[in-house]
């Protein structure tokens, strides 16, 4: 008899549907004929698998160990190629890179073995070493096919910003942004001791050229509004467009920490309730829920400004409630006794479940939200629990109002903050955004939002571009915005300027572009020889008169490049003007304003980014694994963002 027969191991009995295994005699049913009891039995109890499908799927190529399945059971993806790559690198840098499982795991870890030998992946390396090499290797494979990726887009951007690692190391991450929402993490760069603007601009530079690209690809750069960055884009030359998130941060930040003056510091004293705290108690309550801030980010100090009387007393009021919510908030942390047996036992009478209070970081406005929403909350188990403790902290009405106006104020700067900081944002949906904002904090009509709404329009006129203006024009055929509503921020330019902008534009786009006849410039071989200046080596020629030939040469090639280039411009006005008419009358776009269209949607008016890389970069680089390499931790920030882009697509197109 067959061995690979399932009768070989059991033999019928005089019974009708049943079955005696002939190794531990015991009776197993067979309803209707069927084996799949014998099957489990022999598998359970005996270790012995005789079905076909199972022994398929311990193969060696993983690839093959899907179950083969009927047709009623599979799933409509099923029938689509799988372009998830399964190979054992694959399979490890993802686990790595994504999942954040560290080299040795893969050593040391006889489940995580055991796991993928049963997948059938049998030739795992078994040192950290080794496993670090592999997982090199692979983001070497994957950023060759990133850069042919870019290759097949023509606009792109850029946004960058600086972290400090807890071994206290500075990176600069670069993002490269594309047409519709596309951006690629091009990793991180060492900063080596301190980084001046010529440094800065060497790092773009090089990191570009890692990925076949050059600065002359590159529309606009978005970073934060530090002197070194602003002097970095004019070293290169590039436009430069400021962060507005830092913008709106700043701001709040203005107005409710960094107004100081003689009354308001004498009137806070007198007022604020033992304030007195030891120091470890500020210790505490600066490192309990605050998030480490990066290096110089937030830390800008601004001018004093001097409100009206009644301006400068609201501050105050602000100042005194905020100190005697945080002392009530550490009053209850402090003391578990105090939060169990007091504060929770209202809290559960009112909202049927434990909620406790939150301490908010200074350097985190939004913090400070989420702080007061939650206080006022619980602002009746809060005050019924002062009274059980004796405690000469009360909250009077007005306590309680001026601190809903603050909340009331700042929740459509937070609302507009997660907009900006969200994906495919773009200059149009940014002015859109802030404009809402500004809208709704007039329509508060409160000292602290008028505060606020002046103080973000200050900051907001300083970080928006000309190229917002242009990207209004280029967007809708029938704008139209009234002067009452702009705030005097987002008054558009006028159409003459817009023309202009958008030739030179024209004009320095096409020059990058290699396969645009637009611009009749010569060669860089060329235009060297153009301009060098012929000496003559005449040695009857004084030096005086050499120099003269010099001056005469250079002005000579100066004026007639000049002259070429102002010709250019105004046959670029020209076609743009009839374009944009065009455009008014049909809405559709001509040849050259969809070109400038098509970069000016590329630029990202936050770097949010490089911010969600560095908190993602953080998950590597911990205490524990602080000892982690700089090209390293560049090439593990570069599989992590490819690999969670490639899940988010995955899903979107299930």
């Amino acid at each position: 008899m067959d061995k690979k027969s399932i009768w070989n191991y059991f033999k019928r009995t005089l019974i009708k549907d049943a079955a005696i295994c002939k190794q531990c005699l015991r009776q197993i049913k067979t309803a209707g004929g069927s084996t799949s009891g014998l099957h489990s039995h022999l598998k359970s109890q005996h270790k012995i698998n005789l079905l076909k499908r199972d022994n398929e799927e311990m193969t060696d190529d993983p690839t093959k160990s899907v179950l083969t399945k009927a047709n009623s059971q599979l799933k409509i993806t099923s029938f689509y190629d799988n372009k998830i790559d399964e190979s054992l690198s694959a399979v490890i840098s993802r686990m790595i890179a994504r999942d954040g499982i560290p080299f040795m795991k893969f050593c040391v870890s006889d489940d995580l073995r055991m796991l993928l030998n049963a997948k059938g992946y049998t030739n795992i390396p078994k040192s950290s070493i080794t496993i670090q090499k592999l997982v090199m290797n692979y983001a070497d494979k994957i950023k060759q096919e990133v850069v042919n990726e870019i290759l097949h887009h023509k606009a792109y951007s850029l946004t960058t910003d600086e972290w400090t690692s807890n071994r206290n190391r500075r990176y600069m991450n670069f993002c490269l942004h594309g047409n519709n929402g596309k951006f690629w993490n091009l990793g991180l760069s060492r900063i080596f001791g301190s980084a001046p603007a010529e440094v800065l601009a060497e790092l773009i530079v090089n990191k570009l050229k890692d990925f076949n690209l050059s600065l002359a690809n590159i529309v606009c750069i978005t970073s934060d509004a530090a002197a070194v960055m602003k002097k970095t884009m004019r070293l290169i030359n590039k436009d430069h467009q400021l962060c507005l998130a830092h913008g709106l941060q700043l701001a709040v930040m203005k107005i409710l920490y960094n107004t100081r003056h003689e009354q308001f510091e004498q009137q806070c004293d007198a007022n604020v309730i033992s304030t007195e705290k030891t120091n470890s108690e500020i210790s505490d309550m600066e490192n309990e829920d605050s998030v480490e801030t990066d290096d110089g980010t937030f830390e800008i100090h601004h001018k004093e400004v001097l409100f009206d009387t009644e301006l400068v007393l609201q501050n105050v009021e602000l100042y005194y409630l905020i100190t005697k919510i945080r002392k009530v908030v550490r009053l209850f942390r402090k003391s578990p006794t105090r939060n169990d047996d007091v504060l929770q036992r209202y809290v559960k009478e009112i909202t049927g479940r434990e909620l406790s209070l939150i301490l908010d970081c200074k350097t985190r406005w939004n913090s400070l939200l989420i702080m007061l929403e939650r206080f006022l909350l619980l602002r009746d188990a809060v005050r019924k629990s002062l009274i059980d403790l004796k405690s000469d902290i009360f909250f009077t009405d007005n306590d309680l109002k001026l601190l809903s106006n603050v909340i009331l104020a700042l929740q459509p700067i937070k609302l507009a903050v997660e907009t900006l900081c969200s994906e495919n944002v773009n200059l149009y949906v940014a002015d859109v955004t802030l404009k809402f904002m500004l809208d709704e904090l007039s329509s508060q009509n409160t000292f602290f939002s008028i505060q606020l709404k002046n103080a973000l329009i200050f900051s907001i006129k300083e970080r928006r571009t000309s190229f917002s203006d242009v990207l209004h024009y280029l967007t809708d055929s029938n704008l139209n915005i009234s002067e009452e509503e702009n705030y005097g921020i987002f008054n558009l330019s006028s159409k003459a300027t817009i023309i202009k902008t958008i030739a030179y534009m024209v004009k320095s786009i096409s020059c990058n572009t290699t396969d645009s006849g637009s611009c009749a410039d010569l060669s860089d071989s060329e235009l060297d020889n153009e301009i060098k200046p012929k000496f003559n080596t005449n040695p009857e020629l004084s030096m005086k008169e050499k120099l003269n030939m010099l001056i005469k040469q250079k002005t000579e090639v100066t004026q007639e490049k000049l002259f070429v280039e102002e010709k250019e411009i105004k046959q670029l006005k020209v076609v743009v003007k009839n374009e944009l008419d065009y455009f008014r009358q049909e809405n559709v776009r001509g040849k050259y304003i969809q070109m400038v269209f098509d970069y000016l949607m590329t630029i990202r008016p936050t770097s949010v980014e490089p911010e969600r890389i560095f908190s993602g970069v953080g998950l590597f680089c911990t205490k524990i694994r602080s000892s982690l390499g700089d090209k390293t931790l560049d090439k593990l920030s570069f599989l992590r963002t490819y690999f969670l882009k490639n899940v988010n697509n995955d899903n979107k197109c299930l």
